[in-house]
């Protein structure tokens, strides 16, 4: 049985983090996510809390795609300390993403007998 947060083979990057070693990543001692939630998008995600490492993680730019799972625009100068770079993971923390299309509102069908 493995132990740690990874085992198999790993393709990293270098835009990962981690809360062992056992991924061969960045390391760091809390990586500060919030638990996994609706955050929009396909699929739940981990939200970064603020303060965690993950927030401006990727220096010198943004590998693709430009949006993240929630089909925010990235980056977002998630730290605020004037430096745009990309969260590590799928969700960019402090940016906004796009609600539903205009004129679409969903309501519940309410048939009354």
């Amino acid at each position: 049985m493995a132990s740690g947060n990874c085992s198999g083979t790993i393709t990293n990057q270098g835009f990962n983090l981690s809360s062992d070693a056992s991924c061969g990543f960045n390391q760091a001692a809390n990586v500060m996510l919030g638990p996994l939630a609706n955050n929009g998008g396909p699929t739940p995600t981990h939200m970064p809390q603020s303060g965690s490492p993950a927030i401006d993680f990727v220096a010198g730019g943004c590998p693709p795609p430009a949006t993240d799972q929630c089909g925010a625009a990235r980056p977002v100068d998630g730290d605020n300390n004037s430096t745009v770079w990309c969260d590590a993971g799928a969700v960019e923390y402090g940016a906004t993403a796009p609600g539903p299309a205009s004129g679409n509102v969903y309501l519940p069908l309410i048939v009354k007998q």
